[in-house]
């Protein structure tokens, strides 16, 4: 044993990783006679791993913690090429050296070169002039021929043949007994099924399989493509449309528009939801009911969808930009009373992508001028400011279900309050402003923005499962943060402020340097790889309908670096780990 900073260290390598690769690769270690201090697993795994202990907890906290007392050497134990790479690149930031696991029972040619983290399997063969990259695995029985060039975080499986100039770019996986001719170049993240005979050259991120091996998935084709958002309908959706059509209660009246109202009153912590055709109308709707007149302004954040300035417009009234917080890019409060004039009647938060706005700050402010405060919460079902739902923080509030929401109905819109007059108002003008008490008598000019009852169904099924659909965009973050950590000297991250929840609508990432150009390369590159993504919205004072000369500092540094990322509930841990090496391979361009 040996002591470092007071403490004592059981000496040996620390193996990240703890399933059925680990144990192989921990038994080559013990072979070569290298102790293990203990293994690295997830809360899945067991207490111990061949007898070794296994610390469990966050990748990045363990291996700190370790490499805090002392610790030195790592192994990354990981059959998945795209984690053992991420993890890698972890740990080395994390200053570890990272060491072989070889077989005595290997063949290994002494002009052959080796990287670090490499594993060599019983039976393996490397023949001369071979280069085999880091985190390389070579498995039992498989053999690389002369001057071969295997790359970084490849997986050879058990049985493979290579023959003489073959070269295999990072990440990719070669199946069980596959074999592949001389001079053959197989590109970056491709999976070649077992017993794939391989006779010509492999393009990038391409599935292949047969004899002879054939293509049977391409990088950015529709079987491969991973989309920036999708409904998930798993619940009883199917179930109460199918109940509107057999009783012809399609159109705006019908059981799921109250249910589904009450449902997500409920959910927010209100005592009225009043459903409308869609996101965009729920907005004009509350600010008719508002009283929102011609000559008015409204404050608004700068970044925003445009539906946000648009519905004031529709009002005749003018909306006032603001700059936004680096961090959220929501509404910064700093700089909204320098914007408040006499003709100023409220605020519009906008909680950008699923991270509420300052509510606090923003609610004393409409205090001390006289202001209501209307809440666009279109991206932020679920959102939290100190235990209390967004929805419910200030006069009213707007909610969006288009198809790529939380919540969704396909189109439609909600709008929450727990005022009683402004809730008969919304009711009121939503229905063509026809009387509650006297059909066909119009007091008022109204719009026809009500729901479908057939919408209401399937939001009402949504409300059903919502708790699940906001822990799985919780898991998701957790997943992306970790896979895209190594990543963060050139991306920026999203944060979460203190007492607030955020619910990830989309996951946005935001790249430290450049602009739109490099931005839109970065996103370029990834579609090439089969994943979708989409920017960050531009500022309303670039756009033509609100174009200004002004400048807003933070949003004009910030927009044009964002993107997001994506987000929806069939995302798996693959499909993060696959996206962060994207990421990893553009921003190296």
């Amino acid at each position: 044993m040996g002591t470092r900073r007071g403490r004592i260290l059981m000496p040996g390598i620390v193996v990240i990783g703890a399933g059925g690769h680990a144990k192989v690769c921990i038994e080559l270690l013990h072979a070569m006679g290298k102790p293990v201090a203990c293994c690295i697993g997830g809360e899945g795994s067991g207490d111990t791993c061949l007898g070794i202990h296994v610390r469990k907890g966050d990748d990045h906290d363990q291996l700190a913690q370790l490499r805090h007392e002392g610790h030195e050497l790592a192994f990354v134990a990981i059959g998945s090429n795209s984690l053992r790479f991420r993890l890698a690149t972890l740990a080395r930031q994390l200053g570890y050296q990272l060491v072989n696991a070889i077989s005595p029972a290997a063949t290994i040619s002494p002009s052959a070169k080796l990287g670090n983290g490499v594993a060599i399997m019983a039976g393996a063969v490397i023949n001369a002039d071979t280069v085999i990259g880091d985190l390389a695995i070579i498995n039992t029985c498989a053999s690389v021929d002369h001057d071969g060039v295997i790359g970084e975080a490849v997986h050879i499986a058990p049985q493979c043949g290579l023959a003489g100039n073959v070269s295999v770019a990072m990440r990719t996986f070669l199946g069980i007994g596959s074999q592949v001719i001389p001079g053959v170049s197989i590109g970056s993240d491709v999976v070649a099924g077992a017993g794939s005979i391989i006779i010509a050259d492999v393009a990038n991120s391409a599935r292949i399989a047969g004899v002879p091996a054939k293509t049977i998935r391409k990088s950015g084709g529709s079987m491969n493509r991973i989309s920036v958002a999708q409904p998930k309908l798993e619940g009883n959706e199917r179930k109460y449309v199918l109940d509107c059509l057999d009783t012809n209660w399609i159109s705006s009246n019908g059981k799921y528009i109250g249910a589904f109202e009450e449902a997500f009153a409920a959910f927010c912590g209100v005592k009225y939801a009043v459903a409308a055709n869609n996101g965009t109308t729920a907005l004009h709707l509350a600010l008719v009911a508002l009283d929102l007149q011609p000559g008015d302004e409204v404050i608004i954040p700068t970044v925003t969808y445009i539906a946000t300035a648009n519905a004031v417009r529709y009002c005749g009234a003018t909306p006032v930009l603001v700059d936004v917080c680096a961090d959220t890019m929501n509404i910064d409060p700093a700089q909204i009373e320098r914007k408040i004039t006499p003709r100023t009647k409220g605020i519009i938060p906008v909680h950008l992508y699923g991270h509420p706005a300052d509510m606090t700050a923003l609610q004393a402010i409409a205090e001390r001028h006289g202001l209501w405060v209307l809440e666009d919460a279109a991206e932020a079902h679920g959102a939290e400011v100190n235990g209390k739902r967004v929805g419910a923080l200030g006069n009213c509030a707007t909610f969006s279900f288009f198809g790529n929401k939380i919540v969704t109905t396909g189109e439609g819109g909600m709008v929450t309050t727990n005022d009683d007059e402004l809730a008969a108002k919304l009711r009121l003008y939503r229905g063509q402003g026809v009387d509650p008490k006297r059909r066909y008598w119009f007091p008022v000019i109204g719009y026809n923005y009500r729901m479908t009852n057939i919408q209401a169904a399937i939001g009402l099924a949504q409300m059903e499962t919502i708790d699940k659909a906001l822990e799985e965009r919780r898991l998701l973050a957790q997943m992306y943060d970790q896979a895209l950590m190594p990543l963060k000297e050139a991306l920026a991250l999203p944060t979460t402020h203190a007492g607030m929840r955020h619910v990830y609508w989309m996951y946005t990432v935001f790249l430290r340097d450049g602009g739109e150009v490099r931005r839109d390369a970065v996103m370029r590159a990834l579609d090439d790889d089969g994943i979708e993504t989409r920017p960050v919205f531009y500022p309303m004072h670039v756009l033509p309908p609100y174009f200004q000369d002004n400048a807003y500092p933070v949003a004009d540094e910030w927009a044009q670096r964002g993107m997001n990322l994506p987000t929806h509930g069939y995302m798996t841990r693959e499909d993060v780990e696959r996206i962060a090496a994207s990421l990893s391979r553009a921003l190296a361009q």
